[in-house]
């Protein structure tokens, strides 16, 4: 059974985890996303992804651009997995203790990824 300072330092650690936000690993940096979707049929399709940082115990610990930095975090580490370098978004889903953020990802040539970039 829990002890009243066992439990103190279960509710400290479980608040201490809501304040930290899913990392970007470094290759996933330069994956592109994209919520006005740019013409892809030059890409390959890689999967569908999902990103989501959040949860009913540590939303209200946690700023609204780190929750949504965190899914966007989540979702290039999910492309990068599959090998994609291009997330076409889908409008994201209100939900009101976390960000979610679906799309498909696409393994796109060099030359697609530099009109994306130069907006052409």
């Amino acid at each position: 059974m829990l002890n009243a300072k066992n439990r103190l330092m279960a509710l400290i650690t479980l608040s201490l985890a809501g304040c930290t936000t899913v990392p970007v690993l470094e290759e996933a940096r330069p994956i592109q996303l994209y919520f006005n979707s740019p013409d892809l049929s030059a890409c390959q399709f890689r999967g569908e992804v999902v990103g989501s940082q959040g949860s009913w115990y540590d939303f209200w610990l946690t700023s609204n651009p780190d929750l949504v930095n965190g899914a966007f975090n989540e979702i290039k580490n999910d492309a990068l997995s599959k090998q994609a370098n291009v997330v076409s978004m889908v409008p994201p889903i209100a939900f009101g203790t976390s960000v979610t953020f679906f799309g498909q990802a696409y393994d796109c040539p060099q030359k697609i990824l530099e009109s994306l970039r130069s907006g052409s």
